[in-house]
């Protein structure tokens, strides 16, 4: 059967969009080079950050915005197919100053959102602790940002494909697409090592992958790796309730989990793990947050982000 769409790649972009074209009734085969879900979707820390990691960069703003006011009804519609439950939560995120150079571009930050008629409340250093008592005495004044929400992205990644193959999309994995067939100037299939495959509709949406399925996609989605180091500490008791960020974000989870990230390294492929990185991430965390010096270290991990020449998403139909 030729499905309506073949989606290239198994990230959470992919699993959201299968999901939606399945609940309107196409055919969706989805095909990922290795196991969805577990590559930069993995790797992620799980913030829904339209104001926090936007406010630089107005192009974007208006589009992270829109997406987040279609975050509740979207999660509460995975949710009740796929019945995995993804820790949504929505209490915000705390930009954090430990000097006055920090501080000036917190307050410049504040500017910028009360242009566009955003929500940010500067706080002193002792405010920000009445709303996290973890917080260091360093912390001399904070930006508090109620737009930004968290989600467990593991787990929204697990549910969005289980909810697209409920509604009848496909996925095959360890199905590695070498190259985007083109015929007539439009795209009409795609070959993995064994096999062409057609579709009506093909949707590239394979990350730092996306350059490599032949030249028409190096030329229209020219990605490139952008390796990413984190680690995940474990506390007896939980010690943050929201999103913490400045030399580093910290993203609090259940059960005393506090994600701590991250790198931004040029390197390729590469998605191992230094230990000079993590220390750094480790050292910036209890810095921030004297409390995580008694955590145990759960997990540490690297994953690639997709970058792009301008640094902003790749997206819509192109030329083939």
């Amino acid at each position: 059967m030729t499905p309506d769409v073949l989606i290239v790649g198994g990230g959470i972009i992919s699993g959201a969009v299968a999901y939606e074209l399945a609940c309107a009734g196409a055919k969706v085969l989805i095909l990922e080079r290795s196991q969805a879900g577990r590559e930069a979707s993995w790797a992620a820390g799980g913030m829904l950050a339209p104001t926090s990691e936007t406010f630089h960069d107005l192009p974007l703003l208006p589009f992270a915005l829109e997406s987040m006011l279609l975050y509740p009804d979207f999660l509460a519609r995975v949710q009740n197919d796929s019945r995995i439950e993804v820790d949504y939560r929505t209490e915000g995120t705390l930009l954090i100053a430990l000097n006055a150079a920090e501080a000036a571009r917190l307050e410049q930050a504040a500017r910028m959102l009360a242009s566009q008629k955003l929500a940010g409340q500067m706080l002193s250093g002792e405010e920000a602790r009445q709303l996290e008592p973890a917080l260091a005495r360093e912390v001399c004044s904070a930006l508090l940002l109620p737009k930004d929400h968290q989600v467990d992205n593991r787990r929204l990644t697990e549910a969005v494909f289980v909810a697209a193959q409920k509604r009848g999309a496909r996925l095959r994995e360890r199905a590695t697409v070498e190259t985007i067939v083109v015929e007539h100037g439009r795209a009409v299939a795609v070959k993995t090592a064994g096999e062409r495959v057609a579709a009506a509709k093909i949707l590239v949406a394979a990350g730092c992958w996306s350059a490599t399925l032949g030249p028409e996609c190096a030329r229209l989605a020219p990605t490139k790796p952008i390796r990413g180091q984190m680690l995940a500490l474990k506390m007896a008791k939980p010690c943050l309730s929201r999103v913490i960020r400045g030399a580093v974000y910290l993203v609090p989870g259940k059960h005393g989990r506090v994600v701590v990230g991250s790198t931004v390294e040029d390197v390729g492929f590469d998605k191992s793990t230094t230990p000079e990185a993590l220390s750094r991430l480790r050292a910036s965390a209890e810095e921030i947050v004297p409390r995580l010096r008694e955590a145990e270290i759960a997990e540490s991990w690297a994953g690639l982000r997709p970058d792009s020449p301008d640094h902003l998403p790749i997206l819509g139909a192109c030329d083939i």
